[in-house]
């Protein structure tokens, strides 16, 4: 008996909801005129509104918002996902085929487990409103009782979205439908905050913050730029680094020249392109080394009318010069051994003119010479030996004074001039010579004599008393 009572009782629930499923004032409800009113005898709409203690409510199963009449809708129909691009996807879905009162659809993009976007599907008023995540709140085009489409766009690229749909009312929600899509490839965001750190005389590293939105498989072209010359304002590409992988942020570039000013630019690329506009960092300079070898070392010897050799050079070649050339070391090493140096330039010598030194030379003695710049370090040194052949040696005689030049007049001038001072240098070295050797040992020689003399005088007088002196007189 119990037993068919149960089974009764359902076989009406069944009938009492196949009832609220054909009507569709029950699934896409209106709202209710005089719902929790005072009533005398009965409530409109009969099939869903009741007058229960003179006052209209719902008929069970459905509940009451306050404005609706609603019941917890049913399992969404067909529910699929067609055009998926990077960006968007076309969803169509059928309403439910069982009993439910439903005011909107809920579809939500989860990725990573985390909501992406939401997008509420209203059939009627309702009193949801936008939270969580970013929501769009639509109004549908019909009732909500025919087959349902929706183009949701401004998806992430290249990600795994969990789509759910259901059907819901201000107070139940349906259970959810579910599907899994991957947007596709698109180009890349660009690289943000590329910095480049000098690390030594030929290194750099260049870093950079990734994109913001991982957009497919990336790699990034590192662009390396290099100053046309030491003092110019114009760079040339000079080579390009792949780097593979979003989640790279630097790399080292080596291979470069010293003191010498770089800057480089960062692109992102997946297979769909690239990113619109490369972003560069500021100029950076390589820090100094020792210069290379200067360039054309020659050594002329000069026979007449001194005995010498000029040396000429060039600054090293401009990328090697690895600093700001200060000045020029020349060491010469043959009877004697010495160092000169040559030249001072601020704020650096633009290397555009030979320099030229003369050095004096004994003939018949190999001479060696060295030459180096300074930078910030002393330079590689250049080396060449030169002789001076007595056989190229001559001595030129001053010419005649009615054929002479005013250039040799006037070493005619300054020739007599040098050779009367050197004669009176003699005469007083003479002078002087005499004055302190001669005259002083004269003098010795006349007082020696003086006072030889005045002993012998001394004798004589002596002697000369000594007979003078009377003797007493003897009888």
């Amino acid at each position: 008996m119990t037993t068919t009572l149960r089974y009764g009782l359902l076989l009406v629930e069944v009938i009492f909801l196949a009832g609220i499923q054909s009507s569709s004032s029950l699934t896409s409800p209106n709202p209710i005129p005089g719902l929790n009113e005072n009533c005398t005898t009965e409530c409109s709409p009969p099939d869903m509104v009741q007058c229960e203690h003179n006052v209209c409510v719902c008929k069970p199963p459905l509940t009451s918002t306050g404005t609706f009449c609603v019941t917890e809708p049913g399992n969404i129909g067909d529910f699929n996902a067609t055009d998926v691009t990077n960006t968007s996807v076309s969803l169509s879905w059928e309403a439910p085929t069982t009993p439910g009162v439903i005011q909107y659809y809920d579809i939500v993009f989860n990725a990573n487990g985390i909501c992406s976007q939401e997008v509420v599907y209203k059939c009627t008023e309702t009193s949801r409103q936008p939270q969580g995540c970013r929501v769009t709140m639509l109004t549908a085009p019909n009732d909500c009782q025919s087959d349902m489409s929706y183009n949701v766009s401004s998806l992430s690229p290249y990600t795994n979205f969990t789509v759910s749909i259901s059907a819901r009312n201000d107070l139940y929600s349906g259970p959810n439908s579910t599907l899994f899509i991957q947007t596709e490839i698109s180009a890349p965001l660009q690289p943000r905050g590329v910095y480049a750190t000098v690390l030594n005389t030929s290194t750099i590293k260049v870093t950079w913050v990734q994109p913001t939105q991982d957009n497919g498989p990336t790699w990034y072209n590192v662009t390396v730029l290099e100053a046309t010359g030491r003092r110019s304002s114009n760079f040339s590409i000079k080579t390009i680094i792949l780097v593979d992988g979003f989640n790279t942020t630097s790399c080292e570039v080596p291979g470069l020249l010293s003191s010498w000013e770089y800057k480089f630019t960062v692109t992102a690329y997946t297979p769909a392109g690239s990113a619109h506009a490369p972003n560069a960092s500021s100029v950076v300079m390589t820090s100094p080394a020792a210069p290379g070898p200067v360039e054309n070392l020659t050594a002329t010897t000069v026979p007449e009318p001194y005995f010498g050799t000029i040396l000429t050079w060039n600054c090293p070649e401009e990328k090697q010069r690895n600093g700001r050339i200060l000045k020029y070391t020349v060491h010469y090493k043959g009877d004697v051994s010495q160092e000169e140096h040559y030249g001072s330039y601020k704020p650096e010598d633009p290397c555009t003119d030979t320099k030229s030194m003369f050095v004096p030379m004994a003939p018949v003695i190999n001479y060696t010479f060295t030459v180096f710049a300074n930078a910030e370090f002393k330079g590689e040194k250049k080396s060449i030996i030169s002789r001076m052949d007595p056989e190229r040696m001559v001595f030129v005689l001053p010419a005649r004074a009615d054929k002479t030049s005013d250039s040799s007049k006037s070493l005619l001038i300054v020739s007599a001039v040098c050779g009367t001072i050197i004669v009176i240098l003699l005469a007083v070295i003479a002078l002087l010579v005499v004055y302190t050797r001669i005259l002083p040992s004269r003098r010795i020689q006349n007082a020696q004599q003086k006072k030889s003399l005045g002993t012998s005088n001394k004798s004589y007088r002596s002697f000369k008393t000594e007979q003078n002196v009377e003797k007493p007189y003897i009888r």
